[in-house]
């Protein structure tokens, strides 16, 4: 492999042919480094980096309103009011056990210093967070964009900004407890904070302008000194996958990532791969895109090898290995420095970059050893943070977000939401993170598609029944789906809800294990694994990856599909 693999790529490079080498956000920073030197070996190799559970709208909207395209730092122990529009930080959302941390320090009533921060959440389906909150209202993900409108106008009136959002049509929220939330945020100026996990770019942008009327930036939020939790950009995603439809890629080296289980038209996306010449995946586990590759070159697992962090940045941490591996395989930063002509350990890989990258970035510890051995026994360094510049607010790129096109009554919003056990579905091998009830729903091993009691009551049914999810309003055009329904109280009455990371491949060993030797039930589907993936469901437009918004229609198949739950609502 070490001469075959290497030799290839030469090959391919040569013949004008790009080099792809995909992955999730790195935050390791020698495994970064490893990556880049590696590329550099090659011509026209490019590094693409993908997150499934994307937040690329956030660092495209602070490229256009600050100049550099980075991910801030949220600080909710320092906010004294949180407006939250469709963010489940408390569960899902980027770094929800960071959050969750300075969430509950902002309201602690039995501290020294009591203190409750104020919390108001709009969002389409009942989450974690939205339980939590002070005031929830549930709305369409079509009018998320009109709350940032109306928000903004009365904090803009407020801060005496020229911007015109006369004419920005009303959402179904009141005026008056529009005018409250408004007055609290420019009560706690510089104390507030507006989170948005929309994955539109024109909604961020708003939302980056009412942080920065209320002097948010450098006190709730941060981003001279951002995190690296996600560094996804879904454009050049866009460009790769244009490329392998075209037959303009040579070679796809896949890192942390399943594209055709997590992207939309995954059939399609793997014929375009049978064409690409050589495909080398780094997964541990046979998923879907790695049974296409011609080379497996399994990494570590993160209990057997040596590994450093970044996730924020000036704050790196070390993590050894707890056991010796377990099978032949080896660490990535190994193999692709064996490709690049370099062997070497994992170990002495980290240590020298850590010698040459992070030790400069300090002046508490006289000698590198010191450092390295300090940060060994306290499992991380707090070194000088890589600090970016932003620019002054561009207020010129700042527009009233637009109201969709007007839409059948009767249609349905389909939202695809990562579950907390499961999330994108890189570990739904996992029995226990199946076995795992989802918080709200309390629904275990299976994936289903929620309406609210009132929808739920007008199509007739009830928990279980399957139902065809349709749609033709997407830019790939019509899908569907089956899923047994599920009522969820408190989720709008006009929201099809669908958790995304189900029915992988990697559930088919489930089949004979479970309940089934328990009470003769399989544990799986009828098509063999556990849940259904929604992600056909997906829409990748306009350089970003889109979670909701395609409208639905929904009909019954009489169909019946039992769902394990450890407590229905309103019941003990």
């Amino acid at each position: 492999m070490d001469s075959a693999v290497p030799a290839k790529l030469r090959d391919l490079a040569q013949s004008g042919r790009s080099i792809y080498f995909l992955s999730n956000t790195v935050t390791s920073p020698s495994r970064r480094s490893v990556i880049d030197q590696f590329l550099r070996t090659l011509p026209n190799a490019k590094h693409v980096i993908y997150d499934p559970l994307s937040s690329s709208a956030i660092l495209d909207a602070h490229e256009r309103t600050h100049g550099v395209r980075v991910l801030p730092r949220f600080y909710f122990d320092r906010a004294e009011v949180v407006v939250s529009l469709d963010a489940d930080f408390l569960a899902t959302w980027i770094s929800p056990v960071e959050y969750a941390a300075g969430y509950a320090s902002a309201r602690a009533l039995e501290s020294q210093t009591p203190r409750l921060s104020y919390h108001a959440q709009f969002e389409s389906r009942m989450s974690v967070t939205g339980s939590k909150a002070d005031l929830r209202r549930a709305l369409p993900p079509s009018e998320i964009g009109l709350v940032l409108n109306q928000l903004a106008q009365r904090v803009g009136k407020s801060a005496d900004s020229t911007m015109n959002w006369e004419g920005a049509p009303p959402s179904s929220v009141s005026a008056q407890e529009l005018d409250d939330l408004a007055a609290r945020l420019w009560d706690s100026r510089g104390r507030s904070l507006i989170v948005c996990g929309v994955q539109d770019v024109s909604a961020q942008i708003v939302c980056n302008y009412l942080n920065d009327l209320l002097g948010n930036y450098g006190n709730t939020l941060d981003i001279a000194q951002p995190s690296l939790q996600r560094q996804g950009n879904d454009q050049a995603l866009e460009t790769l996958l244009r490329d392998l439809r075209e037959n303009r890629v040579g070679a796809l080296l896949i890192d942390g990532v399943n594209p055709i289980a997590e992207l939309s038209n995954g059939d399609q996306l793997s014929g375009w791969l049978k064409n690409v010449p050589l495909i080398v995946s780094f997964h541990a586990h046979l998923d879907e895109t790695t049974r296409l590759a011609h080379y497996v070159c399994p990494d570590n697992h993160y209990l057997e090898s040596w590994s450093d962090s970044e996730p924020v940045s000036g704050v790196v941490s070390i993590s050894q290995p707890a056991i010796a591996p377990l099978a032949n395989r080896r660490s990535v930063l190994e193999t692709l420095s064996a490709w690049a002509g370099e062997t070497t350990t994992s170990y002495d890989i980290i240590r020298d970059h850590w010698r040459q990258s992070v030790f400069p970035r300090q002046s508490e510890q006289a000698s590198f050893d010191q450092l390295w051995d300090l940060s060994l026994h306290d499992g991380y360094a707090v070194v000088e943070a890589q600090s970016q510049t932003p620019k002054e607010f561009n207020l010129s790129v700042v527009r009233p977000v637009l109201p969709v096109d007007s839409r059948d009554a009767n249609a349905l919003e389909i939202v695809l939401y990562p579950k907390v056990g499961i999330l994108s579905g890189a570990h739904a091998g996992n029995p226990w993170l199946q076995e795992l009830p989802d918080p709200i729903s309390k629904i275990t091993w299976d994936n289903y598609a929620c309406f609210s009691p009132t929808t739920a009551a007008s199509l007739g049914v009830s928990d279980g029944d399957v139902v065809t999810i349709n749609t033709d309003s997407g830019s790939a055009g019509p899908k569907n789906l089956e899923l047994p329904a599920f009522i969820q109280p408190g989720q709008h009455g006009k929201v099809v809800a669908i958790a995304l990371g189900y029915g992988r491949i990697e559930t088919e060993r489930f089949a004979k294990i479970g309940p089934e030797w328990l009470e003769a039930k399989s544990t799986v589907g009828d098509h063999g694994r556990v849940g259904t993936n929604a992600a056909s469901f997906l829409e990748l437009r306009d350089g970003l990856l889109r979670y909701g918004g395609q409208t639905a229609s929904v009909s019954k198949t009489g169909k019946r599909h039992a769902l394990a739950s450890i407590q229905d609502h309103n019941m003990l």
